[in-house]
């Protein structure tokens, strides 16, 4: 009886407990069911989120097919662009140097020609050489042998004789001779300022001369090995030798008529100065006509010695060489008086005075 109704007594507690229990077990299935559902739903979007990464790498590897394919369209949009470039350049250096070589020759006067020689020069393919893209060692040295190559053969067709060294000459064939010879040294000043930024040297084709035949005794003994610039230089040496007589002879020619007027002269004050003293006063030359004419004289010896060092005669007019002789230099006198442009003056005659007496000896 006491058993009995302790447990009824218990029941209640009993029974509210199961019903907790069972609320709980409910609330486990409902968290489960959502748990489930939220699994699901993560896979989807697992499931979502792994198409979206495969779509991607599809994109990404489409990406990078087509900038490839485009990288191949650039290199090769490149190459024709170069390519362009370059037979554009040839075509307009050659007519450039075509118009050139006709004004030469049509022109009357020796400095129009003069003028017109310097151009055909600067033209030259070597003398536009860029050093990047396809400008590169090989490529100048392909520009320089064809310069050369054309450089004689134009040449050729006014030097038919190579001992005729007259500096007087009024013949129109020699006339364009002194032209090329006296102009021989320019620089296109594009070239000339490209090189000055990246510290490279300019070739010229009076360069290409004179250095072709002072490595000639090494490259005929095999210590050096010729390019093909220097080759075609060494093939035409006796006209290589000849332009360079006649450099050194015109350019003291031109100064010698600057300082005298001779060309100007008739018969009668020519000869007087080849046979008789003359004055020549350096007071009535500015300071640029000064400098001018003592850079020209000054080149005129350089080369003069430079073909004995090659134990090669420079051929030196005689009759040039007399008027030099007989010329008699008046010169400006300076004291502690006079003006600082005076004393610049001075010096600039000096300068000219030490150029006309290394000619003379």
């Amino acid at each position: 009886m006491k058993k009995s109704w302790i447990f009824i007594a218990l029941s209640p507690a009993l029974l509210l407990s199961g019903c907790k229990m069972v609320q709980n077990l409910d609330d486990m299935h409902d968290s489960t069911l959502s748990m489930g559902k939220t699994t699901e739903s993560m896979n989807e979007q697992m499931l979502a989120t792994n198409q979206s990464i495969s779509e991607q790498v599809e994109i990404s590897r489409r990406l990078e097919k087509g900038t490839q394919e485009l990288a191949h369209m650039t290199e090769d949009l490149m190459k024709t662009s170069r390519a362009m470039y370059q037979d554009m350049r040839q075509g307009s250096s050659l007519t450039i140097r075509s118009e050139r070589i006709l004004e030469m020759e049509r022109s009357t006067s020796l400095p129009a020609k003069i003028a017109e020689a310097g151009k055909y020069f600067m033209s030259f393919e070597f003398q536009l050489f860029k050093s990047f893209g396809a400008d590169d060692v090989a490529r100048i040295e392909d520009l320089k042998e064809q310069a050369i190559q054309e450089f004689f053969l134009l040449l050729s067709s006014y030097a038919t004789d190579l001992d005729k060294l007259d500096p007087s000459s009024s013949n129109a064939q020699m006339q364009n001779l002194f032209a090329l010879a006296a102009a021989m040294h320019q620089i296109n000043p594009n070239e000339a300022r490209m090189a000055k930024e990246k510290g490279l040297s300019v070739p010229t084709v009076l360069s290409i001369l004179e250095e072709s035949l002072m490595k000639k005794a090494q490259i005929e003994r095999g210590e050096l090995e010729a390019t093909r610039a220097e080759s075609q230089v060494l093939l035409n040496e006796p006209l290589a030798i000849y332009m360079l007589r006649l450099r050194t002879n015109f350019l003291s020619v031109m100064a010698l008529d600057k300082l005298t007027g001779i060309g100007e002269a008739n018969f009668f004050a020519q000869a007087r100065m080849l046979f008789f003293r003359f004055d020549t006063d350096l007071k009535s030359y500015n300071l640029t006509q000064l400098t001018e004419y003592s850079h020209w004289l000054g080149e005129s010896v350089r080369v003069r010695e430079e073909l004995k060092s090659l134990s090669i005669d420079p051929k030196i007019d005689s009759n040039v060489l007399k008027l030099w002789g007989n010329m008699d230099l008046i010169q400006s006198r300076i004291d502690a008086t006079s003006a600082p442009f005076d004393r610049i003056h001075a010096d600039a005659e000096k300068t000219l005075i030490t150029a006309i007496s290394a000619l003379r000896n």
